[in-house]
Formats: C-alpha cells, structure tokens, sequence
C-alpha cells in the first residue's frame, strides 16, 4: 500500500490520466486479419486448450507457453483475452516489416489484460524485437507490506545490431521492485552502429516502481576511445526516441520514504542512456523517484546522449528521499545538446535541473539550452545532510559544462542559477530569464489545465467558440477540434484556440515551445484580436516569445493553431511581470509598477521594470536616493536590501536624514557588504543584506529620508526591494567573542564524564573470545544488554585496529523500543581516538552517565565508525558463541548499512564487554573541548580540523515566528562544499545527531539547516531561510555552527584544516509583510515663501512669461500663478512638485488680450498651509507697429518700384522702440509717433538693392518692411 505525498497539481488525477490514456493516443497499432492473429484466455468462460492452433477467439489458447514458440512475422499478432490474468511470463519473438509490424495486444471486451508476478520475475521478456507493437496491457501485481513482485514488468534486450521500429504504447505498468519497462542492448557494437533506430513510448503509465522506464546499453562497444567526445561515443545505440503522453504517478517501489533503502539500483522515473534524436513531450513525472535506494533519485535521468528535446512536459514534486540528487532531471555524464523547452517544473526537493561534473576528465556537457520554461519553488528545503540546488544547478569540479539559459519565468526563493560543490557557471550563457514575485503571479497551462483564467475554442478570424469538455478522454472537442493539457489539433475548416482571461490590470510575458506532430503548422498570439506574434512551426518546435505587454483586466489573450494544420504540442505560459499599483506599506519600497521609482533616484541609469530597479553602474560609486518626508519611526532598526548582483562591488553604505538633522553625513551612516558577482554560488537569484542601524547614535527621532551608496564596478545591479525592518534579535558583530565557543574539530566526540566510585553491572569478558576487524565505513555492530539499577556510569568495550581506520571508534547507548527492528531511541554518543585502541586489542571506556534508566528495558551499544575512509584500516571486536556467556541471549547484531538495518540476532553470540552502575552520576560537560573563539579586526579568526565547531551563547529566547532569515557572512578559504547550522529549542534542548542508515538520513529533530559553500577567502553573505525547517518553531535557545563538515555522504581527506573567518550572524524577519509604522509627525504651521523671479517690470509685453520660485521646510505640494483682468479670473497655471521636494519652481507662458492685467502667486506645502499672496501688475500690448511710406521730394524719391531716397511714418500706440535696417540697429525715443527718415544707400546701413527695415514697439511686437533703393 502506498501512502506517498501526493501531487498538489490538483487537475492531474488519476481519472485524467485514464482519460487522457484512452483519448491520445499517438500510435495506432494496424488492423490484422484474423488468420494472422494468435488468441490467449484462461478464463474458465473460455474454451481454451494448449494444445490448438490457438488462431481463433473461440478456440484460444490458455497459457503462454505456446507463444514461446512463436516468431510472429509482418501482420502477425498475439492478442490476450481482456479481464484475463497470466501468473507467468511472456516470450514471443517479433519480426515484423515497416508497413505490417508485429503486435503483442488485446481483444475482447472489459479491462486490460494483466500479466501478475512469476517465477521469472519479469512480465514481458523480448529479444531483438523487430518492427514490433506492444500495446493494451498491465503489467504487474501490487505486493501486500514487505513482500516483492515482479523485478521486471517488460524487458525487451537487442543483441544485435540494425533493428528498427519498436513501440510500446497503451500500456499501465506497476509494482516492479527494479525497473518497469527495461529497453537495452547487449550487443557486440562499434560506435558508429545502432543497435535500434526507432524507439517509442506512448501513452504509458507506470506507478509503484523503482524505475519506471529505463534505457541503457550493457554491451560491448569494440572502438570507444578513452576520452570520448559527442562524436565519438555511444549515445547512437539507440536513435530516433520518442517518449510521449508518459505518466509517472507515485514510482516509489511500495517503500516508505523513511524506510532504510533496500534497493541496490536508482530511483529513476525515466532513464535515457545511449541514445540520440530523443524527444520527450507531453509527459506528467508527479512525485516520481519516490523511493531510498543506495544511490540517488531523480525523476529523469540523462547519460551519454546527444541531440535530445525534452519539450511541454510536467515534472513536479520530486521527493525528499534522503538521497543525493532528488532532482526533476539529472544530466549525470556525457551529454550534449540537450533543449529542456516548455516544460513545468514545481516543488522539486533537491531542485529542478542538475548538471553535473563529476565524472572525470572524460566527460562533458555541452550545448544544452533551456528556454521558455516555468520553474517554481525548487530546491527550497535544506534539512541535513542535503542543501537545495533551486532552480538549476551546476554540481562539480570537472570539465567545465556549456549551457545557454534564457528566456524562462522563475519563482525560485533560493535562487534560479547557482553552483554547489565545487561547479562553476563560467560555460553558462544566462539572459532574460524573469523572474516573479510570488508563485500567483504565473500562469502555466500545463499546470493550470481547465482552471479560471484558461479557455479553449474553436473558430477563425473574429470568431470563435468555446469547446465542451469531455471528462472521459480529459479533452475540449466540438467542430472537429480538441484541445488537452498538451495539445491543439485543429479541423480542416476551424482553427483551435488556447485562451487566456487577464485577471488584473498589469504587464505581463509570455512563453511557449510549440512543435507540430508531423509537417508544420501556422501558430500565432493575439491581443484581443490583434496579433502579437506568428510562426510556422515544424517537429522540432521553435520558441514562442513576448515581453512587456501591457493587459487590463479582461483582455483576452489567444494561442492558436490555424485550419488545417495536424497535431501541436504547445502548453503557454504567462507571467505578471509588473503590477498596475503597488501595495507596499510605508518604509516599503518593491519597485512592482513598471516605470514607477516610487520617488527613488538614481546617479546612474535606471529601468523600472519586471519588478526590480535595474540599474547600469559605470561609475566609482552609485547613489539610490529614497524621497524625502518619510516621516518613519526609528524603532525600524534595520534596512534591508534585496539584491541581484551582476558587478565585481562589494560594499556600501546606507546614509539616512531625521527631522532634527536634513543632511547626509558619515555619522549618520552605516556600512554593509554585498555579494559580488560568482559563477561558483548562485549567479542568477536575488539575495539580500540586512544593514543595521540601531547602534548608531543618531538614528532617532522621525527618519527623513534613506540614501544607498554603492562601491560600484560596471554592470547591471539589480534591486528587488527597499524595506525598514525590524529584527526579534540584534545577532552578534563579534567585535568580541560576545559569549561564543569553539572546538577546532569534533569529528571525536567526548567519551563522556567518568563518575565517582563506578561499580560492574554486567561482566561479560570471562574466557575466550575471538577477535574480528570489520568495523568500517558502512558495517557496524551492535550488543544489546539491561541494567539492574537506573544508572548507566561506564562501558568498557574490548577493540582492537588494524592498519589506520583514521577516524575515531565511536559507540552510542540506544534504549530498545522496537524489538522487530532493532531500534529505538538514542541516548548517548560518545567515541575514543584511534590512538587508544591497539592492534593487539584492549580495552576502551565511554562514560555515557546515563539516569533513570528502566531496569526491565533491553538497552544496546552500537559500536561503529562514521569517519572511516572506504578502503582504510578497520577496526574490530572480540565475540563469543558460548551460550554460557552472561550476554549470550542478549542479542547481538550487524548491520552493512550504517546502522540502517539490523541483521541477527547471531545465535548465542555475544561481545566483550562490561557495564558499570554508580551511586551517583557525574554531570556530562556538554562543551568540554570547546574554549572562547578567537576575535581579530571584527571578524572571527578560525582555526581547526576537519570538522570544526562553534557554539552560540545558551538561553537566546528568539521567537522563531518573528525570524524568518539567518544571515551569515564567513569565508571558506579551504574550499569545502557544504556548511551546517544547527539549533535548540525551549522543548528540545538537545541538538540533533546525525541519522542511521546509508545514504545518511535527515536528522531526526528537523532543527538544521544544510548550506552549500562558495569557495575563496573572501567574506561571502548566507541567507538561511528557517521556514523550510520544521525544528524551526518555539523559542530559540542555542545555535551550533558547522562551517566546514558534518557526518554527511561526502567524506573528505580527515587531515583537512579549517582557517574561516565569521564576520557576522544577524537575524531578520520574513520579507514584505512587516511594515514599519509611520512616525506621527508633529503638526506643520511654518508656511511656505513664494517669490515672482518674472515679470519684473510693468511692460507691456506680448505675452506673459511667469516664474514664481517657492520652498518649505517639510515639502512643497504645488505652487500656482493666476492672471486677473478687472478683478475677474483670467487664466489660472499652476505646478505639482514632485516627490515633496523643499524647493520648486513653477513657470508658465500666457497668451492674452491687450490691456492691463495683475498676477497672484503662492505656494502650498504637504500639510496645506498656504503662503502670502503676491500681486503685481503688467500690461499686454501684442499688436505690431505701423509703417508707412513718407510722401513728399523733401522725404522720398521714387523712380517705378525702386527709391533713391526713402522715408518712413511709424506708429504704434504703446510707443515705437526701435528700428533696424537690415540688421543696424537706430534707437528711437519711445514715442506714439515717430519717423526715420532720408534712408538711402550708406545711411543707417541701408545699401543699393534689396532692404529689410523692421520695426518694434516696447512690448516686443515687430513689423518688417522690405524696400529696394537704387
């Protein structure tokens, strides 16, 4: 019975995926006739004998014994009766021809047939199938508890070379305990050759296996090179793959997840190994690679393959299994060319992609692309031993990996591109990938299939029309068209339409991969009808791609597909980049409104968009001012500064202003630090940096205004948000030890505390023993014993060594709770160096100081070695199989598993040892070893070993609902992969100890935290989100930090030494959602000035050009000029200031009517006081003067058109100004009435031909004359 987590992508039911099954499917076996076919039924209706032809449904045959003869050619079929069942296995040879494959099928009426479990332990056993269908069965036995079907469902084994064309499709396959559906090759092979070339799976179902579908090659390739290249390898063993419509559903092998592993292979889903042309599409992996095996677990597995799409599938909620990987898909070695397109990835434990490097100098990975896919909430959880990867993840020091991201939408808190464990992104190609604000803010149709937003439609053009749906087959039909969760495939008359509905106002972006089944297809986006993108596309599909569009609520959104066209696989998505209207609280700035700085500015460019400033540095430093008039309280003690850092910077400072002080000074102030740039830890992902201000002396009283100045390097740095905050503790600077302790490595635990006075409880050392080393990296063993009084003082335990087993002996005392499995409940751990135990053997003692105890218990004592290198010494016990031994029905036992499982007990054996009770037992020193930490420059200076230490003051009392984040800044000078934190609680006091079994569990308690490393020297910030912990709850006493090494399934060089350096440990709560109040501000009486800069004098003037100048102390609303006529209101101008900025200044241009006229000017500030009015009056004048011909021989002479001397009347009634001729000014006496007279060629610059005279009144008005002069 399986009771795994289940999928919360509630659409995808069981139901559906039977529907789907049935409606889709994309392989079609042919009809045979009816002398070609062989029947199978044992029903007891059925008239069945062996011994018949077995050629007629009347007449079948009963068993499968017959078919084993069997080589069916073109045409030819096995057809087993439906609502039949065969407890034995099914051979049959199958060599079929291009046009009439050979087919293993179904007949009748009812469910499909099954093939149950068999002695054989495989359902379906294939050899060199040639041209070959396998369709219409389950496979497989569901197993009562603790018990084992089939190993196999199908395994179909080629072992020659140059086969062709094998299908499997309409098959449901479950319970297998190794692998579901088993393709491989045992073939004798070069390189070059292909054992099949066309592979398909189609509408396939498997559930409760260990694997569910599996590729791979197990046969000889004669001419591999050493150091193989994409060219040169064998990924062409199997080419032309075709997965599609494939449903994983809860393969977990019928384990528990916290079952100790009992499984030898990988908990795959899907396994693809030497192949090329690969397509996976239109597939579901939900909570796939379910089960603990001794490897690790991912629901897709990629190695040695070549030229593979994986397009438009699901993959989501990959397990904790406590293994390695626990990823959607793992690119394990030797791959290239591989395009993830489309597809939906969400709640992935161990993370969603995965490249690993750690194979060698013979592997690579090159040429990958992922584009145009949805990745939500991956890698989130850190519980020990295992950090999160987010989104993708490069794991690994090998050959460097080559990967082009782009164009994807993320929801990923700890981060969308990262590298862990020694990996580098320096192959990586990273550009436009968006990601959101929260996971409401997506929209992927494969995960939201027949939710609100999306409709689904027939039509053309301007028409179209909703489709019916039909739960039988999961689709949307009518007209000829049907839509599902992966698919559109219109009629030959009507196009199919995939819709959207916006639900808010907003911008959003828009990503897609769709590819045709067969030919190509015309596909296109319309905005409400208008087109926003269109393309053909063929099988190889092509990227979909839109950003920045604007929607309000409503508009509707069209993916179709046009008439006419076949099959497409396309599943869009849709994203909220940036929001209509923010909802941020006061001292809350998140930058969700595009082009909305929320009165922010910058010194360097700025772009406001997709949620986040982006900002282009160029300069020594950068300068982010916040507006002014905040008026916030200082009981926000801290800034918190959400980041994505694309420059080399790495420091800041945070400068703020209060009421009482306005200016930015370095006494007002604060430095932080910021992660540069890294292609070794997460180089695409926000982090953040909380800068506290409370220990500096000025910050009180109303906080004004913020101001963050970045040490910058060129680059784009990226600001997600601004926001006060207030932490439920202050952390700890270390400018001193500030309680702190640390042992430099306790990869040796304390042997305990001897008590006084110890005497023997149970002696079992008399007589002869024999010795036996075999305590190592993974065996231990176990001796069980009780106690006659409730105290446990001292346990001697005879070991011996052979050769260095490097790490300590360690022993635990375990009180016995679950006598089937040998469990129970830990009670003490404690260990003693290699140095104390000899090689010819002795005694050691542990001092577990143990109360309390219960005299009718079984206890035990496990004695192992957790530290031991593989391959190094070992050591060993003394034992006994004399009944007569005082411990001999104790019980002892072994485990091969790292005390996972427990295997005995051994039948009278016993080891030696002895017990000692005391009247009084002696205090254990929890911290003994352990001494003040070394404080240098601020920083903690470390200095140890392999696994160093350090440990919090006791009795903190944090409130873990009021701290979200941890905020750690260290170096790892020495290059180590992962750091621990771990903590107690007020109602766990004791921290938690690493777990049994193989690979290392999860720590009992939840109260730790695993975090990958960044190598290098430098101070590197982590941000520790506790809310993916479940110790994390209560109050928090203490807190013991591993900075280098924990028991873990990485096992390193033990001489290693830790030299890190601790900056700080700061706490901060969870992000945007506790606000800091306002600062009531003190009432504002004080009212602005205002000051007309223009017009000065009376005029008049043509028009009136205002400037009113105003300030105020707290901040200006508008300043406003009005011009009035007699009293009456005219025109009326005016300036919002922007921002409340102290100073403005508001200008205006006013075209008006001759006459006089008096402007009033003020100003308004943000409380609404008004300043004093000003008046002042002017006059317009704007008509032209006049000029007019002279007439008279005394004053002009005219010969025709031409003159040789010329006088001119001029007139305006505000008074003539001036005149020029031909740009030589002669000033006038500002007369009604003027003249200028006797102009002729040499006077007042007047010259022989063309003349320009022109002539101004005081107002500025001109009129221009034109004359000719001989």
């Amino acid at each position: 019975m399986r009771s795994s987590p289940k999928s919360p992508l509630a659409a995808i039911s069981a139901a559906v995926i039977a529907g789907l099954l049935l409606g889709g499917l994309a392989v079609t076996p042919p009809a045979v006739a009816a002398d070609s076919s062989y029947y199978v039924d044992n029903r007891t209706s059925a008239d069945c004998s062996d011994t018949g032809p077995g050629t007629s449904p009347d007449a079948p045959w009963c068993t499968f014994a017959p078919a084993a003869a069997l080589t069916l050619g073109p045409g030819e079929s096995l057809l087993l009766a439906r609502g039949a069942a065969w407890s034995e296995q099914l051979s049959v040879g199958l060599h079929g021809s291009a046009t009439q494959p050979a087919t293993i099928g179904a007949y009748g009426t009812g469910d499909d047939p099954r093939i149950l479990d068999n002695s054989t332990g495989i359902g379906i056993n294939l050899t060199d199938p040639n041209h070959a269908v396998v369709t219409g069965l389950e496979i497989g036995e569901e197993p009562a508890a603790g018990e084992r079907k089939l190993a196999y469902g199908l395994m179909a084994t080629f072992t020659t070379v140059g086969n062709e064309d094998f299908t499997l499709t309409g098959l449901n396959v479950h319970d297998t305990w190794q692998i579901g559906m088993l393709v491989r090759s045992t073939a004798t092979q070069s390189v070059a050759q292909t054992a099949l070339t066309g592979l398909t799976f189609s509408d396939i179902r498997t559930t409760g296996n260990a694997q569910g579908i599996a590729i791979t090659g197990q046969g000889t390739i004669t001419d591999l090179p050493a150091n193989p290249t994409p060219e040169t390898d064998i990924s062409k063993v199997f080419r032309d793959v075709l997965v599609d419509r494939y449903y994983s559903i809860d393969d977990d092998a019928n384990q528990e997840l916290d079952r100790v592993s009992e499984l030898g292979v990988p908990c795959v889903a899907l396994t693809i190994q030497v192949s090329s042309d690969v397509v996976v599409r239109n597939s579901v992996l939900d909570n796939a690679a379910a089960c603990r095996t001794a490897v690790g677990t991912t629901a897709l597995f990629l190695g040695v393959v070549d030229d593979v799409l994986l397009a438009n599938n699901v993959i989501v909620n990959t397990p904790n299994t406590m293994n390695p990987d626990m990823v959607a898909i793992d690119f394990e070695a030797r791959t290239s060319d591989v395009t993830l397109a489309g597809n939906y990835f969400a709640d992935n434990y161990g993370g969603a992609v995965e490249y690993l490097a750690i194979h060698g100098s013979n592997d690579y990975s090159l040429g990958h692309l992922t584009t145009g896919n949805v990745f939500v909430r991956n890698g989130r959880t850190h519980l020990i031993p295992n950090p999160g990867g987010g989104a993708i993840s490069q794991l690994g020091n090998g050959p460097i990996v080559e990967a082009t991201i782009t164009d994807n939408l993320s929801y990923e808190p700890f981060g969308f591109l990262s590298a862990h464990a020694g990996g580098s992104l320096s192959g990586f190609t990273s550009s436009n990938n968006i990601p959101v604000d929260t996971a409401e803010d997506l929209f992927p149709a494969l995960a939201q299939f027949g939710g609100d937003a999306w409709g689904y439609q027939s039509g053309a053009g301007a028409t179209w029309t909703d489709l019916s749906y039909d739960a039988d087959s999961a689709t949307y039909t009518g007209a000829g068209t049907t839509i599902d969760r992966f698919t559109l495939t219109p009629s030959t008359a009507t196009g199919a339409g995939l819709t959207w509905t916006a639900p808010v106002d907003g911008v959003v972006s828009l990503r897609g991969y769709p590819l045709a089944y067969e030919g190509t297809a015309a596909v296109a986006v319309t905005h409400n009808g208008a087109t926003v993108t269109a393309a053909d596309v063929g099988t190889s599909g092509v990227a979909v791609t839109t950003d920045g569009l604007t929607v309000a609520a409503g508009d509707v959104l069209r993916f179709s597909v046009a008439p006419g066209a076949g099959t497409v696989s396309w599943a869009p998505s849709i994203a909220y980049t940036s929001k209509s209207a923010t909802t941020d609280a006061a001292g809350q700035w998140t930058f969700s409104v595009a082009d909305d700085a929320q009165g922010w500015s910058s010194d360097a460019p700025a772009t406001i968009a997709r949620g986040y400033a982006a900002l282009t540095t160029t300069a020594a430093t950068t300068t982010l001012d916040s507006p002014a008039g905040l008026a916030l309280s200082p009981a926000g003690s801290a800034v918190r500064l959400s980041y994505n850092n694309g420059t080399a910077a790495t420091s800041g400072r945070v400068y703020f202003t209060t009421s009482a002080s306005q200016s930015f000074t370095e006494a007002r102030s604060v430095e932080f630090e910021v992660n540069p740039r890294s292609v070794t830890g997460i180089l695409e992902g926000f982090q953040s940096v909380v800068v506290p201000l409370s220990d500096n002396a000025e910050w009180s009283g109303s906080v004004d205004r913020v101001r963050i100045v970045l040490d910058s390097e060129p680059g784009a740095f990226l600001i997600d948000s601004v926001e006060l905050i207030t932490p439920a503790a202050a952390g700890w600077e270390f400018d001193t030890s500030d309680g702190w302790i640390a042992n430099g490595d306790v990869r040796c635990s304390s042997p305990g505390t001897p008590s006084a006075a110890p005497a023997i409880d149970v002696d079992n050392t008399a007589g002869d023993f024999t010795s036996h080393a075999d305590i190592n990296w993974n065996f231990s063993r176990m001796q069980q014993f009780t106690v006659s009084t409730p105290r446990l003082a001292q346990i001697d335990f005879w070991a011996l060594k052979t050769g260095d087993p490097q790490g300590c002996l360690y022993f635990r005392v375990v009180k016995i709770t679950d006598p089937a499995a040998h469990t129970g409940t830990l009670l003490f751990t404690g260990a003693v160096p290699a140095s104390a135990v000899t090689e010819s053997g002795g005694f050691v003692s542990i001092y577990p100081g143990l109360s309390d105890l219960d005299t009718g218990a079984t206890y035990a004592l496990q004695i192992f070695n957790p530290y031991a290198i593989p391959g190094a010494g070992t050591y060993g016990v003394a034992f006994s199989d004399d009944p007569a031994k005082p411990a001999a029905s104790f019980g002892e036992l072994y485990s091969p598993d790292s005390r996972g499982t427990w295997a005995g007990p051994e039948t009278n054996r016993s080891l030696k040892f002895r017990t000692y009770t005391a009247s009084s037992i002696a205090p254990q020193d929890t911290t003994a070893g352990f001494s003040p930490v070394t404080v240098s420059d601020g920083v903690v200076q470390g200095s140890g070993g392999y696994e160093p230490a350090l440990l919090s003051p006791d009795d903190l009392g944090l409130d873990a609902s009021q701290t979200r984040y941890i905020h750690l800044r260290m170096s790892n000078p020495d290059g180590r992969s992962t750091g621990y934190l771990l903590f107690t609680t007020e109602a766990e006091p004791e921290f938690d100890q690493p777990g049994d079994g193989w690979p290392v569990p999860n720590e009992a308690g939840y109260k730790g935290i695993a975090f990958s490393l960044e190598p290098g020297a430098e101070l590197h910030e982590y941000v520790l989100d506790m809310s993916t912990i479940p110790g994390w709850t209560g109050t928090i006493e203490q807190i013991l930090l591993e900075p280098a090494t924990r028991w873990s399934y990485r096992i390193a060089d033990l001489n290693q030494t830790w030299a890190g350096k601790i900056d700080y440990v700061r706490f901060a709560p969870d992000g945007l959602g506790v606000p800091v109040e306002p600062e009531a501000p003190e009432p504002d009486t004080h009212k602005p000035t205002a000051t007309l800069v223009s017009p000065t004098t009376a005029g008049p003037y043509s028009a009136l050009q205002v400037q009113v100048d105003a300030s105020d102390d707290q901040g200006l609303k508008r300043i406003v000029a009005n011009v009035y006529k007699d009293g009456v209101l005219v025109k009326s101008t005016q300036s919002a200031i922007a921002d409340g900025a102290t100073t403005g200044s508001h200008t205006a241009t006013v075209a008006l009517a001759d006459g006089g006229y008096t402007v009033k000017y003020n100003a308004q500030d943000l409380a609404g006081n008004i300043s004093a009015t000003g008046t002042f009056a002017f006059t317009i004048d704007a008509n032209a003067p006049t000029a007019t011909v002279k007439d008279g021989a005394a004053f002009t002479v005219k010969t025709g058109d031409t003159y040789d001397v010329v006088s001119f009347k001029l007139y305006d009634a505000s008074k003539v100004d001036k005149v020029t001729i031909n740009g030589e000014v002669k000033d006038l006496t500002n007369n009604t009435w003027s003249d200028v007279n006797y102009i002729k060629p040499g006077v007042f610059g007047a010259v022989s031909g063309q003349n320009t005279l022109v002539v101004y009144d005081v107002a500025g008005n001109t009129r221009t004359v034109a004359f000719t002069l001989n």
